[in-house]
């Protein structure tokens, strides 16, 4: 699965965000960043880095992980809730998550497979952070359409 390292000669930022979280910021409930690209997840595995620009703890809504091995992670139905999510009942069925705190500087690397959130900020500062997506470069676009059929859950007899 995946590219091999004699494949992959060149990655290019797929994304790049810049996020802001003010405080009495909102929630981005549990997902999966896989779930917003159309590219083939099966074909090419993409990897993203969250860099903090400020301090972020659990009260100004560090990001939360579900801990799991690469050979793990599968594609999970989506949502259109509060947010285009994994349903609540799924994640409280996956076990514990991880609260990941980083300080200026510190960054976070993951699989776009792997499901996280951010909660609310119920602290009295900001928290901002920035993200990338990288993907081998010349990687092969596909549809809304064959996205939604990997990760969509509305049709699928799979409820939320």
């Amino acid at each position: 699965n995946g590219h091999s390292e004699e494949q992959v000669t060149e990655l290019e930022v797929f994304q790049s965000l810049a996020l802001l979280k003010p405080k009495g910021g909102r929630e981005k409930p549990w997902h999966q960043d896989n779930s917003y690209f159309n590219v083939n997840g099966q074909q090419v595995k993409m990897a993203g880095v969250w860099i903090a620009l400020s301090e972020v703890t659990v009260e100004n809504g560090a990001m939360h992980v579900m801990p799991q091995s690469l050979h793990e992670l599968k594609p999970i139905p989506h949502f259109s809730r509060r947010d285009w999510q994994i349903c609540d009942t799924e994640i409280l069925d996956r076990g514990s998550c991880v609260a990941v705190p980083l300080s200026p500087g510190g960054a976070l690397f993951f699989s776009t497979l792997l499901p996280h959130g951010t909660p609310t900020n119920t602290s009295e500062t900001h928290r901002f952070a920035v993200q990338f997506h990288f993907i081998p470069k010349g990687t092969p676009r596909t549809t809304d359409q064959q996205r939604l059929e990997e990760y969509g859950g509305e049709g699928k007899g799979v409820h939320c």
